[in-house]
């Protein structure tokens, strides 16, 4: 076992690249005032800052191909913005928003996860789905911002959330919370 990261201040979120020589991650800085996304190199330890917003940037993925980051930017208290930057911190642009998690329990928002398709083209995330009141699993284009619902949650529940795809693709786990008591994972 080795460590990382050993920052002053609060570190989540970590993210390997899929060559795993690097690991984004969330830090909330030296002076531990604001939450943005980092990149470390795994075998130094050279640290990059990437984000630079006075908004919470938080929950940063790896595209499959290693050439980009996607992130989530906390808006306005009941919503995010759904960012992807190259893999250097540059060409950043906002390509969604939405409302991942319950945003007014920072918990639960910061456990919302995005997942990448195999082919870097589209994103997986909870959004707030206004059929069911609840959350529900979204597929968001890359390119475009569409989104295509993917579950339909049950109504008045917690909802989907945490999705994750197999690497050749082809099957989506995600967690299902019925209540806030009760979780179960789905395939």
């Amino acid at each position: 076992v080795r460590s990382l990261t050993a920052y002053h201040g609060f570190e989540t979120g970590p993210s390997f690249s899929p060559d795993g020589t690097r690991l984004a991650f969330v830090w909330n800085g030296d002076q531990m005032d604001n939450f943005d996304i980092y990149v470390r190199m795994i075998d130094d330890s050279t640290c990059h800052r990437l984000t630079t917003s006075p908004a919470t940037d938080y929950n940063p993925v790896w595209s499959p191909d290693g050439q980009s980051i996607a992130f989530l930017r906390w808006r306005d208290g009941s919503r995010a913005d759904i960012w992807v930057m190259t893999s250097l911190g540059e060409s950043k642009r906002k390509i969604a928003e939405a409302i991942p998690g319950n945003l007014n329990d920072p918990l639960l928002a910061w456990i919302s996860h995005l997942a990448w398709s195999r082919d870097s083209r589209s994103l997986i995330l909870a959004d707030a789905d206004p059929d069911s009141r609840s959350q529900s699993l979204f597929e968001i284009s890359t390119e475009t911002g569409e989104k295509r619902r993917i579950t339909r949650a049950l109504p008045f529940s917690m909802g989907d959330d945490s999705p994750s795809l197999s690497p050749d693709g082809r099957t989506l786990a995600f967690v299902r919370s019925p209540t806030i008591a009760a979780s179960d994972i789905y395939l």
